[in-house]
């Protein structure tokens, strides 16, 4: 960023734990706390917010190998693409606390997208937008 140029930040994949809340607002505050990023938030072109995921081969290796992992703390089910992710209603709520925390931070909302979901004429407008102003003129 201090040379200029655009960045693009990932807080994916988010994993639900009795303290992802508090986790999420210290690191968001302290990454926001650095004078060069909170002078420059024009430099941040998007963020995308997603959840952990898994295909089903690879869920089923990581319970078995990892039973006592974080990661089973809520409840995975089989999503719209087949993967397994916290289902809807956690997933919307969990990449949404982070959103508003990124807001409050001075991030505008057009320039947050969620990660992984179900594709929506705004998410393909906002990918063609990024498209268009990334894309060097000739």
């Amino acid at each position: 960023m201090k040379h200029g140029h655009s960045v693009g930040l990932h807080f994916d994949p988010i994993v639900y734990n009795e303290s992802f809340q508090k986790d999420y607002a210290e690191l968001i505050s302290e990454l926001f706390s650095y004078p060069e990023i909170h002078q420059q938030l024009s430099l941040i072109k998007y963020i995308s917010i997603g959840v952990v995921r898994f295909t089903k081969e690879v869920y089923f290796s990581v319970q078995k190998n990892y039973p006592e992992s974080t990661l089973f703390d809520l409840e995975l089910t089989r999503s719209f693409d087949g993967k397994m992710r916290y289902p809807k209603p956690q997933r919307l709520w969990i990449m949404n606390y982070v959103k508003e925390i990124l807001i409050q931070k001075g991030i505008k909302a057009e320039i947050i997208y969620l990660c992984m979901e179900e594709e929506t004429e705004n998410a393909l407008s906002f990918e063609q937008d990024l498209l268009l102003e990334t894309t060097p003129s000739k």
